[in-house]
């Protein structure tokens, strides 16, 4: 028998949230999962400009986010790596500061460095932010520049051991954190990038390397992350790998509520150079974490969205459009919405004039509100389990009575699979594809079943037949 439309609400909260507190006790003890807020959006040089970035090209990018991209809460301009070394990594000011290079970037002349970038994108109505590394410049230990404000040196803040520094950078080393030296060394970046009226930064190979411990940089981490808190608490964290993340380091990072980072790398970089297998990786370590996903207001961040015009992973060659299908594209952007992660974009801005699939994947209204307002995530195992097909399911928090499911096709070849996923049972539910807008044909009872394209993906939103 049909349970009334009362009854429906509380059967369909008991049954989605029935993991939620089991998961909450099993993997992070006492601390609460939150769900308020969003992750952050934006744009960010690196895919479209690796190591190459120039104020010209990213005042280009930052008019395109203010006319096409703002309206859909992208709102952040991040300058990538690049902006102080261009290939010659030796650009620092007298503290031993990154500096931008003032050929790439002319509005740095005379000691002004990134503000003046920062005030032209804050007149745009928009954030600004830049990519940094753990540690300290090589440049900056030979020369033994002072620690600004401060009475201690670079040499007094740096451990040459190779344990402390990042495996696959050769002009940084390691800090000795928690030291003194190390404190002050990480509260004088942190006063430099408020002076500088950043409002992002993106903090590089801040996560063990494979086979290193867990816990390997959590000094270095919490020693940039309190002289933000200290200096410049307005000043938004982004984690970076590394080559990903592991559980433990998003718990981590998630129990200092927010004040460590707000957003944390859990893989290494998604290009469009590293075909299907690569997203299919992005699927298969998203699952784990999807009980983390807005725990204090942190969130998994899975990369960059490889769409539209990109580059060569570092190269300086050619712009190529992006060698994703559109089917796989689009089981990015499904994939970064139900896991509520960072939309940040990857794309060459401008987009070509004539490239309206990319604009209609960032800014599909019905997706981003996915991304924005779905919470108690959970994955969902189909029936008939295959090892590449997904299903994460969510509820609404803008419908009491609405989920959310997406479901993934990672299998190769021709012919489409079948998923088909247990819905909370008792109740007879409706279905919209939130892609089409579409009302899925019939009503479902006690499972969901949709054939999905190989690399394919779908979003449903489903509720309770009137």
């Amino acid at each position: 028998m049909l349970l009334k439309n009362s009854e429906r609400v509380g059967e369909k909260a008991k049954m989605s949230n029935f993991l939620l507190p089991f998961l909450s006790v099993l993997f992070l003890g006492s601390l609460s999962l939150t769900h308020s807020g969003r992750a952050p959006r934006g744009w960010n040089s690196w895919d479209s400009l690796p190591n190459y970035p120039t104020e010209a090209t990213v005042l280009d990018a930052a008019r395109y986010v203010r006319d096409y991209l703002l309206p859909s809460g992208y709102d952040t301009i991040t300058v990538d790596e690049g902006w102080f070394s261009g290939g010659d990594p030796t650009s620092v000011d007298a503290f031993g500061r990154p500096y931008p290079n003032v050929t790439a970037f002319p509005g740095a002349t005379d000691g002004r460095g990134l503000r003046y970038l920062a005030d032209i994108i804050h007149s745009y109505g928009l954030k600004f932010g830049a990519w940094n590394i753990r540690g300290i410049p090589i440049v900056a230990y030979q020369k033994n520049l002072p620690i600004w404000n401060s009475t201690f040196t670079a040499q007094d803040a740096t451990d040459l051991s190779f344990s402390r520094a990042c495996p696959w950078c050769s002009w940084t080393l390691g800090t000795n954190a928690p030291s003194a030296a190390a404190t002050a060394h990480y509260r004088a970046v942190a006063a430099w990038w408020s002076d500088q009226g950043l409002d992002f930064i993106k903090m590089d190979c801040m996560w063990p390397n494979p086979g290193q411990h867990l816990d390997q940089n959590n000094d270095e981490i919490a020693a940039f992350a309190q002289a933000m808190v200290d200096v410049a608490p307005h000043i938004v964290i982004s984690w970076s790998p590394g080559d990903g993340t592991s559980v433990t380091n998003g718990t981590y990072v998630a129990r200092h509520g927010g004040q460590y980072g707000v957003m944390y790398r859990i893989t290494g970089d998604l290009h469009d150079t590293g075909g299907f297998q690569a997203i299919l990786a992005h699927l298969k370590i998203a699952q784990n974490y999807t009980f983390l996903v807005g725990a204090e207001g942190t969130y998994p961040d899975l990369d960059m969205l490889p769409l539209g015009m990109q580059r060569d992973q570092g190269s300086t060659r050619p712009l190529t459009p992006c060698r994703y299908t559109e089917t796989e594209q689009t089981t990015i952007m499904s994939l970064w919405a139900i896991m509520r992660a960072p939309l940040i974009v990857g794309a060459a801005l401008p987009l070509l004039p004539n490239d309206t699939f990319t604009l209609s994947l960032l800014t599909h209204p019905d997706i981003l509100n996915v991304n924005s307002n779905s919470i108690n995530l959970r994955v969902v195992l189909p029936v008939w389990n295959s090892p590449n097909l997904f299903a994460w399911m969510a509820d609404m928090a803008d419908d009491v009575v609405a989920l959310v499911l997406a479901v993934f096709n990672g299998n190769d070849g021709t012919a489409s699979s079948t998923v088909t996923v247990p819905l909370p049972p008792f109740l007879l539910w409706c279905a919209t594809d939130v892609w089409s807008s579409k009302v899925v044909p019939g009503t479902f009872q006690g499972y969901f079943s949709v054939g999905i394209v190989p690399h394919g993906s779908g979003v449903y939103r489903l509720a309770p037949c009137e």
